[in-house]
């Protein structure tokens, strides 16, 4: 076996890995707490490599290391596999929560995505604040060359 084969093997059983742990997750809910991490996007399982996770979960299982994202792109199935046990996992911790937590998240996610959106719309502003001077820049050149232009088709004819 080449070296080639060798690293996809040790990839795929890497994501194995992670896969068995959210497979645990989804089906024991009591396995996992609330503030333990877990990947809420394929990004994120990517890039997880239990070292987000509490000790108790990194004795618990084995060492996972991150993976390419295009290592997963080979495994259809097993990613949409990830997808379902993701949404699992979290449909199965927002039901142990009672109604005043479910609240007082979603006003935490409402917060953080209204500071996003006034964070974006300051880029915006500052975007076409550049965007103006940039015009005003060139509309002065283009003017420029344009005259220069019409004496030069003056002085051909």
């Amino acid at each position: 076996m080449n070296r080639s084969e060798i690293n996809k093997r040790e990839a795929l059983q890497n994501i194995m890995k992670k896969i068995s742990v959210l497979r645990k997750w989804s089906t024991q809910t009591e396995s996992v707490s609330e503030d333990e991490y877990y990947p809420l996007t394929i990004r994120q399982f990517n890039n997880w490599d239990l070292s987000q996770n509490s000790e108790k979960v990194r004795q618990q299982f084995a060492v996972t290391k991150r993976n390419a994202n295009d290592t997963l792109r080979r495994y259809p199935d097993l990613r949409e596999e990830i997808i379902s046990l993701i949404s699992s996992i979290s449909l199965n911790i927002n039901n142990k929560k009672s109604k005043p937590e479910k609240l007082t998240t979603f006003k935490q996610h409402i917060h953080e995505l209204k500071n996003y959106i006034d964070t974006l719309e300051k880029y915006t502003a500052a975007q076409k604040a550049q965007l103006v001077l940039m015009q005003e820049k060139h509309s002065a050149q283009i003017f420029q060359l344009n005259n220069t232009i019409k004496e030069l088709k003056k002085h051909r004819s």
